[in-house]
């Protein structure tokens, strides 16, 4: 999985997409904004394709749901 922030993503869309797309790559994008007390927050989204989403999905409902 490569790690890169909001920015990069906003910067690089579409070579990542491709990355993404034609090599399965699996991005973590990691963002930071403050919370009302002027504290950062950080927090992350995965960015994979969705084949690869759908076998951890529905390994986890099995898992969940057995």
């Amino acid at each position: 999985m490569k790690n890169i922030t909001l920015q990069q993503l906003e910067r690089d869309f579409d070579r990542i997409l491709d990355d993404v797309h034609e090599n399965g790559e699996h991005y973590l994008i990691s963002t930071t904004s403050l919370d009302a007390d002027g504290n950062f927050e950080h927090s992350g989204v995965v960015l994979m394709p969705v084949d690869d989403y759908m076998i951890l999905k529905d390994t986890y409902d099995e898992w969940l749901y057995q």
